[in-house]
């Protein structure tokens, strides 16, 4: 009967698995795909083709228009100009001119027009009709003339009837790649002003957003125990709020317009390797899972911070390209671990909807990596979604990781509160059995002394019956001394306790109980010996009680520094998925007893329906002495 349960929980874990990964490749493979679709937008593309556009002349007016197309480029004064897309790379570093012709009819003609781009590599001219219209950063044909500059200005036209040329002059001394990377936008004045406008206030929000969030996971943090998890987070929110002020520029270049172009582009980078070096630093859910994928993934990413700030800016922004391929693994991660979360819960009747939000954020940001990714590497760039989608993952990931973090502070403070109520308990139950047991027998013995101190002769009946009366005294107290604490400990010592309790349980359950304890106490009878003791009790009558195992394992061995502990069974229900809002009593106090030690324990379902308790405990709390004896 038990081998027929356990085989079919293992089949529904399977099938589990299986659709969890199924649907995770399809969401990846999903967002691939709508990641190569340009972002929508509100602007209309204005055809280019050869290098000339024509204004429509039953346009809307207050219609918005790219210059996306194949400009004319010619990179020095002799060579022939040839087709180049825009926007796009168009060449490493040295300088060259766009050319564009636009034609505008006479009743569109002599009006004021906004044209606007965001980034050019990296400083810039704009003329029209060989009429300098604006520039960003200083124009120069050799590295001590040009000043490169990421601060994208709106720039006022008026063109003539008939055909106009718009020429982009470009200079790059200090980025590897050049080119006009952003779409050009053109419109009736003021509109891109408008929008411009819009764009700066859509970074003051985002920003004044995170700052809140951060300031609020800082404060919140103060007032928990154990407050590290909500620490690193705040440090990652205030991280993704900087980053995005340098990656889109609006605001920074407000601000600071003088600010210099490799800091701006140098600190995007760090901010952005330090905010995910943060984000999966507190994030103790997954980290319990793949910890050492994040601790390499943690130190990788400072890593890649010190060497942005000492390497040039040509190099940094070439071994930035793996910190993309790290992060998107984790993403993959993070998303399967989601939809492992929510099917158990689909199939309980009862959804959770931290976990979907969760999720949804995660696919946001994920998408976001994979399109900016991509327009890095093929140039083609229509808009950056990696600044609004860190803002929303920042968001949706800190309420969520600061609720895990409430829900386990809860969980601490129930644990505690169990703890002391069972000690409550046994103190009663003491004073009971002392009374309604022991007190009658002490009583009895007290009536039968008092009766050999009045007969004058030796009453061998009444020797006889104090004797029993006596064992029946030791017998009592040994049942209660049972029942408070690990008495065994004192008598036969730590190994032989367990072994002894291993051999209670396998002879109570029918079942198999196996140990191995390598393992002695510097003391026979002490508190941390008795804690280690009373949850490996806990762990078998938890077993026991909530699963239907045919064994358990108890492992107790001596590492360098640590000890390490582990109770495995087979009797595991068919939930793969580790949801520690659904712990029982036993886990909690567990988990307490074994942090009082200054340890962690964790628990882990592995295939085959194994359930598995584990602890690491130091040697520092968990044997005082033993510290001392080797001083």
């Amino acid at each position: 009967m038990i081998a027929s349960v356990m085989k079919r929980n293992a089949l529904q874990s399977r099938r589990r698995t299986g659709l969890s990964v199924m649907i995770t490749v399809f969401m990846i493979v999903l967002i691939t795909f709508l990641s190569y679709k340009p972002f929508p937008s509100n602007a209309h593309t204005l055809a280019v083709t050869e290098g000339t556009a024509v204004w429509p002349a039953d346009g809307n007016p207050r219609q918005i228009y790219t210059l996306d197309g194949k400009w004319l480029l010619k990179r020095n004064p002799d060579d022939a100009a040839s087709l180049q897309s825009v926007p796009s790379v168009a060449w490493d570093q040295g300088y060259g001119t766009f050319f564009l012709d636009i034609y505008f009819e006479p009743d569109d003609a002599n009006r004021e027009y906004n044209l606007y781009t965001r980034n050019v590599s990296t400083s810039a001219r704009f003329l029209l009709n060989d009429t300098l219209i604006g520039e960003q950063g200083t124009y120069g044909e050799a590295p001590e003339l040009a000043q490169p500059s990421a601060r994208g200005r709106v720039y006022l036209l008026t063109p003539h009837a008939g055909w106009n040329r718009l020429s982009v002059q470009i200079s790059n001394f200090v980025h590897p790649r050049t080119g006009i990377w952003d779409p050009v936008f053109i419109a009736r004045d003021p509109f891109l002003e408008r929008m411009h406008a819009g764009a700066t206030a859509l970074d003051l929000t985002m920003f004044g957003a995170l700052v809140f969030v951060a300031f609020y996971n800082l404060t919140l943090g103060l007032q928990l125990e154990k407050g590290r998890m909500i620490y690193c987070l705040a440090a990652a929110v205030g991280a993704v709020a900087v980053g995005n002020l340098m990656r889109n520029t609006y605001t920074i270049m407000m601000f600071l317009p003088d600010i210099d172009y490799i800091l701006v582009k140098k600190g995007s980078f760090i901010f952005y390797y330090l905010a995910a070096a943060f984000f999966f630093r507190s994030y103790k859910e997954l980290e319990e899972h793949i910890r050492p994928q994040l601790l390499i993934f943690f130190w990788f990413s400072l890593a890649l911070s010190l060497l942005t700030i000492l390497l040039p800016f040509t190099v940094s922004y070439y071994i930035s390209f793996p910190f993309y391929v790290f992060v998107f693994g984790i993403m993959s991660a993070l998303l399967y671990r989601h939809v492992q979360n929510i099917i158990p819960s689909l199939h309980d009747g009862g959804i959770s909807w931290w976990n979907i939000a969760h999720l949804a954020g995660d696919s946001i940001l994920l998408y976001a990596i994979v399109h900016d990714a991509n327009a890095v590497l093929f140039g083609r760039y229509d808009y950056l979604v990696v600044p609004i989608a860190t803002c929303i993952f920042a968001i949706i990931h800190s309420f969520f990781l600061v609720r895990l973090r409430l829900d386990a502070q809860k969980r601490t403070d129930r644990a505690k509160s169990l703890i002391i109520h069972e000690d409550a308990r046994i103190r009663n139950k003491l004073r009971n059995d002392l009374h309604d047991r022991l007190g009658q027998l002490t009583y009895g013995m007290e009536f039968l002394a008092e009766s050999l101190l009045l007969s004058s002769s030796k009453d061998q009946n009444t020797i006889r019956r104090l004797r029993d009366v006596s064992q029946d005294i030791n017998r009592e107290i040994r049942n209660m001394l049972d029942g408070l604490g690990s008495p065994r400990l004192i008598e036969v010592g730590f190994k032989e306790a367990i072994a002894e309790m291993a051999e209670d349980a396998a002879y109570t359950y029918g079942i198999d109980v196996h140990t191995e304890v390598c393992y002695v106490p510097n003391d026979s009878w002490n508190t941390q010996a008795e804690q280690i003791y009373l949850v490996v009790r806990e762990a078998i009558t938890n077993a026991c009680r909530h699963a239907e195992p045919t064994y358990i394992t108890i492992t107790i061995q001596e590492g360098e520094d640590i000890l390490y502990l582990q109770v495995l069974n087979d009797g595991a229900r068919s939930n793969l998925f580790s949801d520690h809002r659904k712990e029982g009593h036993g886990l909690e106090i567990m988990r307490q007893r074994i942090t009082e030690l200054g340890g962690r324990l964790h628990t882990s379902i592995r295939p085959k329906g194994i359930f598995i308790v584990q602890a690491e405990i130091p040697f520092g709390k968990a044997d005082t002495n033993k510290n001392e004896e080797e001083t």
